[in-house]
């Protein structure tokens, strides 16, 4: 049996992609820094990350902006390690951060934001009403809370938290640990 040109071409581009998207999602968590639940790829948005990381963060940060205009923190997990679970009710509590602008976003497990019956997908720096302490609480949860709150699917869903903070002062890019990011704790379940 001879093997056609086309044939060896298909098998060699099947074999390209696959390794492609395996060695993505190998950077994916190999650059990954954590602090606290929180963790922030340092490469993404720069010209430090090689060929492989510039890709992936093409394909996943729509619209991503480079690392000294804005850098991004993503929450997968709790306080306590546990997945974050629309089941769950959460509390977010956080204080200020120094930069010009600061936003908390829920996204669905696919990356996307959610439908939700407020129509509210985010709380910043501008809008998040502050107590005494300039502390700030948002609270995440499937079914509707009093004060800040974002909505975080049906029952069984998982979700993420984005942060993004915008035009960070030089030391928080060079010292994202140093940052005292927001805590995300389980409250209950439903």
């Amino acid at each position: 049996m001879v093997i056609t040109f086309v044939e060896i071409f298909s098998i060699a581009l099947i074999l390209a992609l696959s390794l492609a998207y395996i060695s993505m999602k190998y950077i994916e968590k190999r650059d990954r820094t954590y602090v606290g639940p929180w963790y922030i790829i340092l490469p993404n948005g720069s010209d430090e990350g090689g060929m492989y990381t510039r890709t992936w963060y093409t394909l996943t940060a729509l619209f991503g902006l480079k690392k000294d205009e804005q850098i991004y923190f993503v929450a997968e997990t709790d306080h306590s390690g546990e997945p974050l679970m629309a089941e769950y009710d959460y509390r977010l509590n956080g204080g200020e951060l120094e930069c010009r602008w600061w936003n908390i976003t829920v996204y669905a497990e696919d990356r996307y934001l959610m439908k939700n019956p407020e129509n509210r997908y985010s709380y910043s720096n501008f809008d998040v009403q502050k107590n005494n302490e300039a502390t700030y609480t948002i609270h995440l949860s499937s079914g509707k809370k009093d004060g800040h709150w974002l909505y975080t699917g049906k029952k069984g869903d998982k979700f993420s938290i984005m942060l993004r903070i915008n035009h960070p002062p030089k030391e928080m890019i060079s010292h994202p640990d140093r940052i005292n990011l927001p805590t995300i704790i389980r409250e209950n379940r439903k």
